[in-house]
């Protein structure tokens, strides 16, 4: 019997399986960013982060989301030195 968790809806990749030859594809240590960077695209990065960031860095990205108010470890700030000059692969690469 086949798990439906692992059903894949048509034309996507799962998370974590991105492969060096599709477009979107970025090395972790790389600057470059696969898409124009727009209206429309920032404002779906800002939907996207509410959704699946805020829980944890919280809307500031600063650390102090629901997770962190209930106990749990605060992740990292997305405010520290170290995290700013991250290449922009790093950030992509985990998305």
């Amino acid at each position: 019997m086949a798990v439906r968790s692992a059903r894949l809806v048509e034309n996507t990749v799962a998370r974590g399986f991105a492969s060096p030859t599709t477009e979107l594809f970025v090395p972790k240590e790389s600057n470059n960013f696969p898409l124009p960077v727009n209206l429309e695209l920032l404002e779906r990065g800002e939907e996207r982060y509410k959704i699946f960031c805020t829980p944890c860095h919280g809307l500031q990205g600063d650390g102090n989301g629901m997770v962190a108010m209930r106990g749990m470890k605060r992740p990292p700030s997305f405010h520290q030195d170290r995290l700013r000059q991250v290449p922009n692969g790093y950030i992509y690469e985990r998305q």
